[in-house]
């Protein structure tokens, strides 16, 4: 149902974590192949990488460049999830996510959606509370995710911009749902990421 791609070079150090968060979505069949793009010199990121069982690709440049990088390996399903490195999932975000696909799907939207999971920091004190609603704010002010939210495109969107060379890691908030279930950074990562 749903291809993982993770664009390795940002918080790498957490990328265990990481995707070991979402082998239970690989095992309920959900997550269906994992691609991980890193740096050319990143031999531990690729070491990670197949020790999980994903695919590793070399790519330099940004995350959505390395999201071009990974289509071709793309083969089995339409529906793509770009998760960076030190984004820890909570359990059962799949089932969001699937419900989203399904929504998509039923209704018919003539243009592909893109879906970005909430951000929530794993933190405990009254800084990270701050630091969410600071976010939040952001996100209703710019009308723009964080960088580090995960973000769940339909492969159709994707092949159509990839050929006008528009497509980014970022919607248009009239084009973005926001999906309920949040994504937990990580205590170290989230320090440097907001």
């Amino acid at each position: 149902m749903i291809s993982l791609v993770i664009p390795a070079g940002q918080n790498d150090q957490f990328l265990p974590e990481t995707l070991s968060a979402l082998v239970p979505a690989c095992a309920r069949g959900v997550i269906r192949e994992a691609i991980v793009v890193g740096n050319s010199d990143d031999e531990q990121v690729a070491h990670i990488a197949d020790a999980a069982g994903a695919i590793y690709l070399e790519a330099a440049g940004t995350a959505a460049q390395k999201l071009y990088a990974a289509l071709p390996r793309i083969r089995r399903s339409q529906w793509v999830l770009v998760v960076r490195p030190g984004v820890i999932v909570e359990p059962e975000w799949d089932q969001h996510a699937c419900a989203f696909i399904e929504r998509a799907q039923r209704v018919g939207l003539h243009k592909a959606p893109v879906a970005a999971f909430q951000l929530k920091s794993e933190g405990f004190t009254t800084k990270h509370r701050l630091q969410e609603t600071i976010l939040l704010w952001r996100h209703k002010l710019t009308k723009r995710a964080h960088p580090n939210q995960p973000r769940l495109f339909n492969m159709q969107a994707i092949e159509k911009d990839n050929k006008e060379r528009t497509f980014k890691l970022e919607a248009k908030e009239t084009e973005k749902f926001w999906l309920q279930k949040t994504i937990l950074l990580s205590c170290q990562a989230s320090a440097h990421n907001f």
